[in-house]
């Protein structure tokens, strides 16, 4: 690095000499990339909301499923021991 160089790169503001020496660095809009970070997280919640529904539905189908096989079993039951108790009285 020659002393030139070494004098424009102690410049925050490079004076236009300065500026035929190097390019200045492309400055990327904030607004941009910040609204691009809330388009990926919001989509990110928005999958996982649906997936968290989904395993819910399902494991609310399976309790929903035993809960029913309970019931089914305990009527049945119910049923024959009013069977039986009738064929004593009889």
């Amino acid at each position: 690095m020659n002393a030139f160089e070494a004098v424009c790169s102690s410049y925050i503001n490079l004076p236009e000499e300065c500026k035929t020496l190097r390019p200045q660095p492309v400055i990327i809009e904030q607004k941009r990339s910040y609204l691009s970070i809330i388009v990926v997280v919001v989509l990110v919640l928005l999958v996982a909301m649906i997936i968290i529904v989904f395993l819910y539905k399902r494991m609310l189908r399976g309790e929903m499923a035993k809960e029913l096989q309970f019931q089914v079993n305990t009527a049945i039951s119910n049923y024959f021991a009013l069977n039986e108790s009738r064929k004593l009285i009889s």
